[in-house]
């Protein structure tokens, strides 16, 4: 808790703040939209950071654990920054009636983050240009939001990655094993290979499926080229298959990078946001 505390501080330091950015204020509220699966009312939490004077919006979409101090003190750094951030908590927990080998429940992952991402932008003025920014599972979300959804027209992926049979095969964060184990387990598959195979025969939607579709060099990417939680190999992919991307590779692992990225990158993130939002 303290590493958060003082990573929170740090986050918040690195932006310039003028008069008018104290008005970045967080709010909490709720959204309700239709779930793209069951059909029934979905409702998913944002927190917003609002200024008059907005350059942008930023949606910052968070890690497999959702919102924390990291996020927070992101998005307060970047309305301080000029942008209106709205934090998307996207992530709906499947009932616990639902099969343990629901293979729509993992597609449902990028699709409702989609389906959230779309919701927020609705209520944004037109004449506001957006971005995206995702940390880790957040990251993969976004780089598949950015593909489908035409008004983010800047992204910026920590540790995100393309080729979901691979990530969930072979990735390391606690819950992903533990899903694959249980699913395994069911299905009797005996090795990770086997089960990235019954992946990719099952699975419909993937960052790659819409990497093309990117606005060519609108997409800054961090990779931690020793990752074992989100494999580096699929981040490199995920990189490779955007349009013209700038690609950071940063040595460490998935925790070490994205602390590092978030505390040291902020103004590069910044800055490329903005360039791709000066463009005709």
């Amino acid at each position: 808790m303290k590493n958060l505390i003082l990573l929170f501080v740090l986050l918040v330091s690195f932006f310039a703040i003028d008069a008018r950015a104290q008005v970045c204020a967080g709010s909490e509220r709720v959204l309700a939209v239709r779930d793209p699966l069951y059909g029934d009312e979905w409702s998913f939490r944002v927190r917003e950071y609002e200024r008059e004077d907005a350059r942008g919006a930023l949606l910052v979409l968070p890690s497999i654990l959702g919102e924390t101090e990291l996020e927070r003190g992101l998005a307060l750094g970047f309305c301080r920054a000029g942008l209106r951030t709205v934090i998307v908590n996207s992530v709906r927990p499947a009932p616990t009636e639902v099969d343990v080998v629901n293979w729509a429940e993992t597609d449902m992952v990028l699709v409702r983050a989609q389906v959230a991402v779309a919701a927020v932008v609705d209520e944004l003025p037109q004449e506001l240009p957006v971005a995206l920014l995702g940390i880790s599972l957040g990251a993969i979300q976004g780089a598949y939001v950015a593909g489908v959804e035409t008004r983010v027209r800047a992204s910026v992926l920590v540790t995100g990655a393309g080729n979901m049979p691979g990530v969930l095969a072979f990735g390391q964060q606690r819950l992903v094993a533990q899903e694959r184990a249980n699913r395994m387990r069911i299905l009797g598959l005996e090795t990770a290979e086997d089960y990235a195979a019954e992946l990719r025969r099952r699975l419909t939607v993937d960052p790659l499926s819409v990497a093309a579709a990117l606005p060519a060099e609108s997409a800054l990417v961090y990779v931690a080229m020793n990752d074992v939680t989100v494999p580096a190999p699929y981040q490199l992919e995920l990189a490779t298959a955007l349009p013209q991307a700038q690609v950071v590779r940063v040595s460490g692992d998935h925790n070490t990078v994205i602390g590092r990225v978030t505390a040291q990158e902020s103004r590069a993130m910044l800055a490329h946001i903005l360039r791709v939002f000066s463009r005709p």
